[in-house]
């Protein structure tokens, strides 16, 4: 791993510590990502965190 991916796993951190997401659709594998809603008990579609310029 190189420090600047180190660096940005570190800066996600915080993302992974409130959300469930299903595997292959994190932040460090999309830019648009898919978590689970406990409360809800449904998959949602979070926002773009890398947008296409």
């Amino acid at each position: 791993m190189t420090a600047e991916q180190a660096d940005a796993a570190v800066a996600l951190r915080p993302k992974y510590l409130g959300q469930i997401f299903l595997t292959g659709h994190s932040p460090l594998f999309q830019d648009e990502t898919v978590s689970f809603d406990p409360n809800e008990k449904t998959l949602k579609s979070d926002d773009q965190l890398f947008p296409k310029q």
